[in-house]
């Protein structure tokens, strides 16, 4: 929290870090072929049109082409660090499952917070299947080149691999209402945040005087001295955590 109220910095998580054992982990599909690989391989332009066969790209190595994906694949998540955010501020399990049993504080963050292009965001689809990422579609992303491929195509190419891999989760966790924000921890320590993007600060119904003290302080010794602050309660008439006005 310090770091982030400081910096104005949100550090993700690893795929293996998080609660769900199936994060970032899609049915890989073998659909790989000569043709296949032939047709992946137009979804990089040189002068608007489809390339020319370079002759580094050997089509009948097939095992090749396949080991190529499954780096790219590993590499990808390796690499990803995710923020998780949820539109519901009144649930009490987010508020036991991700505030320390209400012991924590909520930030609110609205779109704006995090605009850069270099970060992923979308909101989590929740599904009973789990989903399907074809070699094919992770060739296409491994033989763009960025400063010649075709706008459009390489952003149905970008959010159909996102899909797949980041926005998609078991129907079970539905009532997170997620939303995420992708970046490249390889690249970045930290996903860095639009002051303007945080609005308040809500904290727990159980957050002791101390910790509230301690976070009041740090508010005032910040960029984000005149935040709004929050109290969360426990409803007395429903399943809910009422917010103080």
């Amino acid at each position: 929290m310090e770091r982030t109220i400081k910096e104005s910095v949100l550090v993700g998580s690893t795929s293996t870090a998080l609660n769900d054992p199936f994060e970032l982990c899609p049915v890989l599909i073998d659909d790989l072929s000569k043709e296949s690989i032939k047709e992946s391989l137009k979804f990089y332009s040189k002068g608007g049109s489809a390339c020319q066969m370079d002759p580094e790209f050997d089509l009948e190595d097939l095992e090749s082409w396949r080991e190529k994906c499954r780096r790219t694949y590993r590499g990808t998540v390796r690499r990803a660090r995710i923020l998780s955010f949820s539109d519901n501020l009144d649930s009490p399990l987010l508020w036991s499952h991700y505030a320390a049993a209400h012991k924590g504080a909520c930030l609110h963050f609205t779109g704006r917070a995090f605009n850069e292009m270099r970060y992923r965001k979308g909101v989590v689809s929740y599904k009973r299947q789990r989903p399907t990422l074809p070699f094919s579609l992770l060739l296409r992303a491994l033989t763009y080149r960025k400063e010649e491929c075709l706008d459009e195509e390489f952003q149905r190419v970008q959010s159909e691999l996102n899909d797949s891999m980041f926005f998609t989760k078991p129907s079970d966790w539905s009532y997170e209402g997620e939303y995420r924000v992708i970046y490249n921890g390889d690249t970045e320590t930290g996903a860095e945040f639009n002051q303007a993007g945080l609005i308040e600060v809500i904290l727990g119904s159980r957050m002791s005087d101390e910790n509230e003290e301690r976070l009041r302080a740090l508010l005032a010794d910040s960029a984000f001295e005149k935040i709004a602050v929050r109290k969360a309660k426990i409803s007395h008439r429903t399943f809910s955590v009422d917010l103080e006005s």
